[in-house]
This record gives C-alpha cells, sequence and structure tokens, in this order.
C-alpha cells in the first residue's frame, strides 16, 4: 500500500513537471516566432507583452524604453495587461520608479542581473504614491533590457495582491522573454 502511495506521488509529479516543460515549450516557441516574422516594433512588443502575462499569470506588464546611444529618442511606452492600477496617479508613480530604477543601475551594465525583484523598502523616499501602490501590490519586477550591454528599456512586471495565491517567478521564462525584445529592439 506504501509503495502503490509513493508511486502514485511520483507520477503525479512527473506528469506535471512533463505538463509545465510543454507550456514552456510552447511558450518558447511561439515568443521566437513573435520576434522572427514581425517588423513592426510595437506589434512585435505588444504580442510579446501579451504572450508573457497569460504565461506567467501576472496582472500587469508594461515596456518603458529609454533615450540611449542606440536611440535617438526614447522608445514608446507600451502597456499590456488587465491592470486595476492603471489610473494615471498610478501610471506616473510607476513612472517614476522606472526613472528611480534607471538612475540608481547606471552601471547595470556592469551588473549581470537578469531582473530586479523590488518592494516599497528599495524606494525610500517619502511618497504617498508609492505607499498606495505598494499597498496593492504583492509583487513588483522590474527586467532590464540591454543591447551590448547597454540599458535600452525596462519591463515591468507586477501581480495584486487579492490574487488567489502567490505563483512562483517563472525566471527562465523572463529571461527568454527578456532576450527576445533584445533581438527585436537590435533588429
Amino acid at each position: 500500500h506504501i509503495t502503490n502511495r509513493i508511486l502514485l506521488d511520483i507520477s503525479l509529479s512527473l506528469s506535471s513537471y512533463i505538463s509545465e516543460r510543454e507550456k514552456n515549450s510552447l511558450y518558447f516557441y511561439d515568443i521566437s516566432k513573435i520576434s522572427n516574422c514581425n517588423n513592426d516594433f510595437k506589434k512585435a512588443i505588444s504580442d510579446m507583452l501579451s504572450l508573457t502575462v497569460r504565461r506567467i499569470e501576472m496582472q500587469g506588464i508594461c515596456f518603458y524604453g529609454l533615450q540611449s546611444e542606440k536611440f535617438l529618442r526614447p522608445l514608446d511606452t507600451i502597456h499590456i495587461g488587465d491592470d486595476a492600477l492603471a489610473d494615471s496617479t498610478s501610471f506616473t508613480c510607476r513612472e517614476k520608479i522606472i526613472k528611480d530604477f534607471c538612475l540608481e543601475n547606471k552601471d547595470i551594465k556592469k551588473k549581470n542581473q537578469k531582473l530586479f525583484n523590488l518592494t516599497r523598502k528599495d524606494f525610500p523616499k517619502n511618497s504617498k504614491k508609492l505607499d498606495n501602490l505598494f499597498n496593492e501590490v504583492a509583487r513588483y519586477i522590474l527586467i532590464p533590457v540591454k543591447i551590448d550591454e547597454e540599458l535600452v528599456g525596462v519591463v515591468e512586471i507586477f501581480s495584486l495582491k487579492n490574487t488567489k495565491e502567490e505563483s512562483v517567478v517563472p525566471y527562465k521564462t523572463i529571461e527568454m522573454f527578456s532576450s527576445q525584445i533584445s533581438i527585436i529592439l537590435e533588429r
């Protein structure tokens, strides 16, 4: 009886693992197809953001392009997702967070960090807007997007506190997503 129970547990674990691997394979295929077959930058980024926010099961995702040596003007901000924080106050606050993040990490090209999982403590400034934002947000992640080690954009991903459960951050998915956005930008 115990052996049967152990084998059943192993079988369930393996089937869950295989299912997750299949989902990742499909995601990687779809994201590669988008980045290889689409010459319209804004549409490609929008499609990738949509696909990624569904895959990682978070509520909001946004791409902020930054002015750099590679681009004469900042790239468009592209927002996707069922964003309960989509009011103008929230966007202003989040753009300030992005700018602060980029200023504080000017030498990000020297850092090999793929993403930054941020909390309210990472922004010590006294700000009611920041307090309000982090009161609603369960997880707030910023992902640097680089070309030739130069920071050219930042992707913001977040989940809200009222979601049913705290999901595990799929680092491989986020890493793949970030590298594909870099490929589109470089092209």
